[in-house]
Parts: C-alpha cells; structure tokens; sequence
C-alpha cells in the first residue's frame, strides 16, 4: 500500500550486473487497485526506470523511463517495456532499477522484473521438457524426455516431437496493444499471431509395462484440462478430438498409437520490439475485409 505521504518517493534496488542487449524487453506482471491509462482521470501513479555504473538513473547521459499502465482491480497483467533506446552503458551492464510512486494513495504490486527475447518454438519447447524432463523415475533411473531422437539415450525415455504448426484462424486478433508509456507518447504493438502447436509424446521402451507408466505419468502432467506455462504465461493443453486426429491422419501406424498421445498448445507470438510509437490523442479504427474471388 502507498500511502498519501509517499507521493514522490522510490523504491530503488542494486542488482548484479546485466547484459541485457541480446533481450527486447523487460516485463512486469503487476496489479493494482485502481486504473491507470495517462488520462487526466486515470493519471499514472508509477514510474520505473533502469540505470547502470557507467550511466545512473538521472544522470545526463540516462534519461529513459517508463509509466506503468494498470487495468485496476483484477488479475494480474502483464506489463512490457521496449529496450530499444535504453543507452548503451545500461543496456549492456543493468545494476539498478528504480520505481518512484507520482500519485498516491493507491495500491500496487509488482513481480521481479524479467528479461525477455520471445522465441515461440524454442519457449513451448522448453517448457514441454521442463515438465516431463527427469520428473519420473522407473527402477531408480530418472527418465528423460528428449526433443529428438538419441540411439545412444538409454531406454526408457520419452521422445517430445512438434508434428504440426497451424494458423489459429478462429483465434486471430486484429487488435493492438499500447505499451511504452512517457510523458511524449506511448507504442503501438500488433496483439500477435496466434497459431496452435501440435506435439506428439511418445514412450520409447522395450517393455509394455515401462510405455504404460510413461504415458500414465504423461496423461498425469498435461491430460485435459492441464496448462503450461510457456514464456510466464499459463496455457491450456488441448486434445484433438477423435474426428480431428482422423481427417488429418494423426496416430500413424498401430505401434505409435500404442506408445504415443498428442497435444495441442495454443500460443501466441509475443509483439517485438521495436514498436510503432503514436502521440496522443491516438485513435485507430481496425477494419476487417473479407476476400472473394471467382474461380
């Protein structure tokens, strides 16, 4: 809670040494009781900024900085911000943050900061491993979970393959994403092209006992109604359904049938940097037109 005294106060904190030029972003997840948009009902009541040995917060040679928007009451949201100008000297060795509250009383909270460089396949990918990789162990061995094919991996394992990867058509979004807030205006970013990843888990064992707690333990992690948390965000796993795995010839031979399930993840390209910038007012208008042609 901030209180009314607290008006123009920070919080500031020193942090190991960062380099964050191979990232697009630093992101938040924040919530707060009240809404804040930079109207002059909804005004902004915190400020972060980043700063480096070589270039401090305030410094001449540092003036960036970034107004956190809120949604008010509610879950928490997630709260990017382009590193694109950050200067040189803190961009490649970050050792400080700062969050200086403008407006108060009010109610705010923040997550540490993270780092971000989406990466839509590798991210599903790590977080597919990070869920199935050495969490089961059958005789005492842990049981690896593998994103490719190993003749020399010992047996049993679990063999994670990205069969398919479709355009979500029903999911797609022509909206846009405000983010980058300063007192000169703020980014437009596109909402992202969702798509739907498909995976097949497969046990890869010599026993039908081993493939039947291997795919048990599986059914356990990701069955319907699981999610996966990819990139910070908690995705659902879907299941095809059975008309779906036939019409695209999904489940191959009888063998892999035996030995496999299939999943969907339905992700979402993060927007990159380097956004569009707009000074307000800003108003757009999305217009969606459909295409027919005569054949």
């Amino acid at each position: 809670m901030i209180a009314a005294s607290a008006a123009g106060h920070f919080v500031e904190r020193s942090i190991t040494s960062a380099d964050l030029r191979s990232f697009d972003d630093i992101e938040f997840w924040t919530e707060g009781d009240r809404p804040a948009d930079g109207t002059a009902g909804r005004p902004f009541f915190c400020e972060v900024r980043l700063g480096s040995e070589a270039a401090p917060i305030g410094s001449a040679a540092n003036r960036w900085h970034r107004y956190v928007p809120l949604l008010g009451p509610g879950p928490p949201q997630r709260v990017p911000f382009a590193l694109d100008d950050l200067p040189g000297p803190v961009r490649s060795a970050c050792s400080e943050i700062r969050i200086t509250f403008l407006d108060a009383p009010a109610r705010v909270r923040f997550t540490p900061p993270a780092a971000v460089r989406p990466q839509l396949l590798a991210d599903t990918d790590a977080a597919l491993t990070g869920r199935l990789d050495n969490r089961l162990s059958l005789r005492g061995t842990p049981v690896r979970a593998l994103l490719q094919a190993d003749p020399d991996q010992p047996r049993p394992y679990l063999l994670l393959v990205n069969h398919s990867i479709e355009h979500a058509l029903t999911r797609v979004s022509a909206g846009e994403i405000r983010t980058d807030f300063t007192e000169g205006g703020f980014a437009i970013r596109s909402a992202g092209v969702p798509y739907d990843l498909g995976y097949r888990i497969e046990a890869v064992a010599d026993r039908r006992e081993d493939i039947a707690v291997l795919l048990e333990f599986v059914l356990a992690e990701l069955g319907p109604g699981a999610t996966l948390e990819v990139g910070g965000t908690e995705l659902p796993v879907e299941w095809p359904a059975p008309w779906e795995r036939l019409a695209d010839g999904a489940g191959g031979d009888l063998h892999e049938q035996q030995t496999s399930l299939r999943i969907s993840i339905p992700v979402v390209t993060r927007p990159r940097a380097v956004p569009r910038r707009a000074v307000p007012p800003h108003h757009s208008i999305q217009v969606e037109v459909a295409h027919h042609a005569d054949t």
